[in-house]
């Protein structure tokens, strides 16, 4: 066997190095990681689940190369000689060893890596194995007998070729010989097997070794790089972590600091209107008031109001204390409840992925059992096939031989009467006066037809009709059932649909419980507070603001109502802008159609600007810049579409005398150019590249009948120069035609004469080429282009006065046509004639670039008074009530999961069940049929193997 055939050379390959300088630095292959290649041999790559074929064009940085995991070089060769042996049991001692050669060759080279094909002679040793009777051939026989033994296994390995070819993925293996070795040729063959198999155990060997110090360097330098970026990570996860540490200290630090300074101010201010409120009042119920105004009169001293005033001090600490310990006790609650769920989350997402990979598994292993029955069944039908097609050749074949067969036994008799014909002409004198000759004419008699037109003859009935092909799903018995896995996508489907129902949305649910209050001694007011029913509502409803939420802060309610102005004061400009557009650009529109564009682009400017602001409720401003940076960036582009017909209207006057300057110039001087690329004395301008769509086509132009006149002169020369040509031929036949049938060359019959066929051949090839050549018509033509020239000569001698006049004429009207086509009321022409205005003098530029920029600000000012009001309590409300609402979400989904889980469950196990049951009733149908079918083929075999070895 060829030494490494068909895998040559295979290499494992790690992750791909950045290789290059530092500008042009990029991941590349080392130029050692790809094996040579031989001119026979290829490389196939294989990358993720593709295989890809190279022919030594693919470079080491190339994306295919990068991305390989590995690379296996194949060897290509034609007809490479594998030899395969097989010992077959004899009827002594020894047994016969049989020796195969294939010559085999890679029809697939990706086929051959992907499906691990290393030993090919272990693959058709398992052919020869397989092949019924084999073995057994010898079993009668002595070893001296090894040429009887050689013709059997010749004849049942060429039966058991035509009805099962071997089948090796990606190659091509064709027996060419069938050796049986004696004991003698079996020692010395050993012998040598056994050198050459040590010597590929060693080169194995060495190529092992080889491989797996280079597979050790690349994970030794992996693990390097791995341990590296590891390092590297840890030590920016470390400075993240100190610094977010940092952070949070400093910021507690902070608001600890403001909350203690902003305490002490209200106590103060509190102290302040409680004395101010003493002042004012009679004393009434308060004990504090009343202690405070005792002390004040003297009737108290200031030790008693202080143990007073810290009892109740320590009374409220109490409060504050007791209150804190609840929400510490709340907060733990909620944390133990929320590790429970995620535990039951993680508990429920591992057995969903379970059930998904076991039910992935059983779909493969039905799809795969299909394919291999298709297969098998499409196999046996193509083999069935070539057998009815050999067949039938072999017949037609038989057919073919007894058809000329007889073809020549009727020669043969039709030949014999000639010649006994001829005899008896010769015999009675009927030849002896004619103009024969009779040496020819016996020769001629005495040879077999060989020009005689072979007969078919038909044999009714003689062709077997094949039969119709099965289909491969009614080759088992019962056809083949329809996937599981279909039922259970359709149950599944239905079930969900069944299962859905509507649900209360969590945010309707209040942010604090209904029956809250203050505490007596708690000065704020009570919340939330009622809601507003003034018009306000309805401007902050267009900005999306939640009157449930506004209400627990009621200090907003005039920020989002002047947000909720702002955005209606947009759109209006932005409808006016739009009105002031159509009836500017579109002046014959009615009022009507106007107004309703306008009120169509208000209603759009209004939606767009307030999903810039509704969309921005909410968000956490950590990053206030990054979140509104997009939206005003279409509030810009959106501002560009609103100021330029306001821009238009501004400077109106100026753009309509901008334009008609423009116009005026341009209308000069496409005239100009007229007059330039047209002279009145008609020479030629079509060499100068400025005129090349300034030439005018008028009626009379001296240059234009020039130039008809040159054409007309040269197609009368060429086509004077045709004519003669064709006349000189025909009287060149003509000549022939004299000459050959002349008098001196007529043949004489008695009294009469006739012309010679070399005469008729000339006259008739003198009458066929004065047709064909079409003499006649071309003349035609050629006089028509003679006095085509004569016309335009006169013509040309009268074109100069009345040329000029055309000419004016259409100059006049190709400038008219012009200035009508010039646009002096487009969009883009009054843009044009703006930037024109806007840059004639730094004043004018001025005041467009103001302009510009506070229509811009007044269209961008919703984004920009988000962006400079920064997060607000109502953002923070409804943060709180957002997060609130995608718990209890969260939490209803894994309820309705769970009770969907529990029902899969259920199902899953029912079809299991049913599957199982109709698997074994399958696979014994299946084990009946194929026991039948190998009954079938090894009598077949035996039966073809018969007729080898009988010569049939």
């Amino acid at each position: 066997m060829a030494q490494r055939y068909p895998l040559v050379e295979q290499r494992e390959y790690g992750l791909a190095q950045q290789r290059g300088g530092w500008l042009r630095k990029r991941t590349s292959r080392g130029d050692g990681e790809l094996p040579p290649l031989a001119a026979h041999q290829v490389r196939v790559f294989r990358v993720g689940e593709e295989y890809v074929e190279d022919h030594g064009r693919l470079r080491p940085d190339d994306g295919v190369v990068v991305a390989a995991s590995s690379v296996t070089v194949v060897d290509r060769r034609a007809s490479v000689p594998v030899v395969v042996e097989m010992r077959i049991p004899s009827a002594e001692v020894g047994d016969f060893t049989l020796r195969t050669t294939f010559h085999c060759t890679v029809t697939d080279a990706r086929a051959v890596v992907r499906d691990g094909v290393t030993d090919v002679e272990a693959l058709l040793f398992g052919y020869l194995r397989g092949i019924p009777g084999l073995a057994e051939e010898g079993g009668d026989l002595r070893i001296v007998d090894s040429a009887t033994v050689r013709r059997r296994v010749d004849a049942r390995l060429a039966a058991y070729l035509d009805m099962r070819p071997p089948v090796v993925s990606g190659l091509k293996a064709v027996p060419s010989a069938v050796d049986v070795l004696t004991p003698e040729e079996l020692a010395a063959h050993l012998k040598e097997v056994e050198e050459a198999r040590l010597a590929r155990e060693k080169e194995r060997l060495r190529d092992e070794m080889e491989q797996e110090r280079v597979r050790a360097e690349a994970d030794k330098e992996r693990l390097r790089e791995e341990i590296r970026r590891e390092e590297a990570l840890m030590k920016e996860l470390n400075r993240q972590e100190r610094e977010r540490m940092r952070t949070t200290y400093e910021r507690t630090d902070s608001a600890e600091g403001q909350e203690h300074a902003l305490g002490l101010e209200a106590q103060r201010n509190g102290f302040v209107r409680n004395q101010i409120t003493e002042d004012l009042r009679v004393i009434g119920n308060d004990p504090i008031a009343a202690d405070f105004y005792a002390n004040r009169s003297g009737d108290l001293t200031a030790g008693a109001f202080a143990e007073r005033r810290r009892e109740d001090e320590s009374g409220r600490l109490e409060r504050e204390d007791a209150l804190h310990k609840l929400e510490q006790e709340y907060l733990e609650r909620r944390a133990t409840l929320e590790r429970e769920d995620q535990e039951r989350r993680a508990a429920l997402d591992r057995d969903e992925r379970r059930y998904r990979l076991d039910r992935g598994d059983r779909i493969r292993e039905l799809t795969r059992q299909d394919r291999n029955e298709e297969a098998a069944a499409k196999r046996e039908e193509q083999a069935r096939s070539r057998a009815e097609a050999r067949e039938d050749r072999l017949r037609e074949r038989l057919e073919g031989r007894q058809d000329a067969q007889l073809l020549r036994e009727e020669q043969r008799k039709w030949a014999e009467r000639r010649i006994d014909l001829g005899k008896h002409l010769v015999n009675r004198g009927l030849v002896d006066n004619a103009a024969v000759d009779m040496g020819a004419f016996i020769n001629s008699v005495s040879e077999i037809p060989r020009t005689a037109r072979p007969r078919r003859w038909a044999r009714a009935g003689t062709r077997r009709c094949r039969r119709p092909r099965r289909n491969a799903s009614t080759s088992r018995p019962g056809g083949r059932p329809p996937p599981m896995w279909s039922t259970v996508t359709a149950t599944t489907a239905t079930t969900a649909t069944s299962e859905s129902r509507r649900r209360t949305l969590a945010t309707d649910a209040p942010v604090r419980p209904a029956d809250w209050a203050p505490f007596p001694d708690d000065p704020r007011p009570f919340r939330p507070a009622r809601s507003d029913r003034s018009p306000a509502v309805r401007l902050r409803g267009v900005i999306g603001v939640d009157e449930d939420v506004l209400d627990w802060v009621p200090e907003e309610r005039a920020r989002y109502t002047r947000y909720g102005a702002i955005v209606v004061n947009t759109a209006l400009l932005g409808g006016v802008s739009m009105a002031l557009a159509m009836g500017t650009f579109r002046s014959d529109l009615p009022l009507a159609v106007v107004i309703l564009v306008a009120v169509v682009w208000f209603w759009v400017v209004l939606a767009l600007d307030s999903w810039l602001v509704s969309s921005t409720h909410g968000v956490p401003a950590r990053n206030p810049l990054r979140v509104l940076l997009p939206r005003l960036v279409l509030s810009v582009l959106l501002g560009l579409f609103i100021a330029e017909p306001l821009l238009f209207q501004i400077f109106d006057k100026e753009i309509h005398q901008q334009i008609a300057v423009g116009n005026e110039e341009k209308v000069s001087t496409y005239k100009g150019m007229l007059v330039s690329c047209n002279p009145a004395d008609g020479s030629d301008t079509s060499g100068r590249a400025a005129c090349g769509k300034y030439q005018l086509k008028v009626e009379g132009s001296t240059a234009q009948l020039r130039d008809d006149i040159q054409r007309n002169t040269a197609r009368t020369k060429a086509m004077r120069a045709q004519v003669d040509g064709i006349n000189k031929t025909l009287n060149a036949k003509m000549a022939t035609e004299q000459r050959e049938c002349a008098r001196d060359k007529w043949i004489w019959y008695g009294d009469v004469a006739d012309v010679s066929q070399t005469c008729e051949r000339a006259r008739a090839d003198s009458s066929s080429y004065r047709t064909t050549s079409k003499i006649k018509r071309y003349e035609g033509e050629l006089e028509n282009l003679v006095a085509k020239g004569r016309t335009l000569t006169a013509r040309m001698e009268k074109a100069g006065d009345a040329y000029q006049p055309a000419l004016q004429r259409s100059i006049d009207a190709k400038t008219r046509q012009r200035a009508a086509e010039l646009d002096d009321d487009g969009i883009l022409t009054r843009a044009h004639a703006l930037e024109a205005v806007a840059w004639s003098d730094w004043y004018a530029g001025f005041v467009f670039v103001v302009l510009h920029l506070l229509i811009l600000a007044v269209d961008a000012m919703p984004v920009l008074a988000k962006l400079m009001s920064g997060c607000t309590t109502y953002d923070t409300l409804l943060t709180a009530r957002l997060d609130t609402s995608r718990r209890l979400h969260s939490d209803d989904l894994q309820v309705q999961h769970a009770c969907a889980t529990m029902e899969y469950e259920v199902r899953r196990h029912r079809i299991e069940q049913d599957t199982s049951e109709r698997m074994r009733r399958l696979e014994h149908d299946h084990g009946l049929a194929q026991a039948e079918r190998a009954a079938l083929f090894r009598a077949e075999l035996d039966a073809r193997a018969a007729r080898i070895l009988r010569g049939d």
